[in-house]
């Protein structure tokens, strides 16, 4: 089997370049957002699950949606304390709604939704209007621990 030397290079400059950041994807470190306008970024990933967050749009606002998904063949009981930045500047850091826990069935993905936020799966991004200039600038999940159940 025959390796193309240029995909080589660039997964090595790809692997270069998150050494040099300070990127980590470790289970036990935080993961961040890395800009608000992506609309799909990786939070969070390990041998047992995948968490993303994307942007959806109500009639006045926008928010971030987090999606979950269990690879593993084990239904999952995940908690984390969600840390929502605005304008660069943490405003939930104390706050007991900035920690979930969520059950995720095995081999099944559970995702927030813009409609209503009862499993703590959802985060205010901004007003559509521009009323306001508050604007989430990053999230980062901590103290995630996964338990089988």
């Amino acid at each position: 089997m025959k390796t193309n030397p240029f995909k080589l290079i660039a997964l090595l400059l790809s692997l270069s370049v998150i050494s040099l950041s300070g990127i980590a994807l470790q289970p036990h470190l935080q993961q961040t957002v890395k800009k608000e306008n992506e609309l799909n970024s990786l939070l969070f990933e390990n041998n047992q699950l995948i968490i993303t967050l994307h942007l959806e749009e109500t009639p006045t606002k926008v928010y971030g949606i987090i999606s979950i998904l269990n690879k593993t063949t084990e239904n999952l009981l995940l908690t984390y304390n969600k840390l929502a930045y605005y304008n660069g500047q943490c405003l939930n850091q104390n706050s007991p709604e900035n920690t979930n826990s969520v059950q995720i069935p095995a081999k099944s993905m559970v995702a927030g939704s813009s409609i209503e936020n009862t499993d703590g799966l959802r985060v205010f991004h901004s007003f559509k209007s521009g009323g306001s200039s508050k604007k989430l600038t990053a999230l980062t999940l901590v103290n995630i621990q996964i338990e089988k159940i």
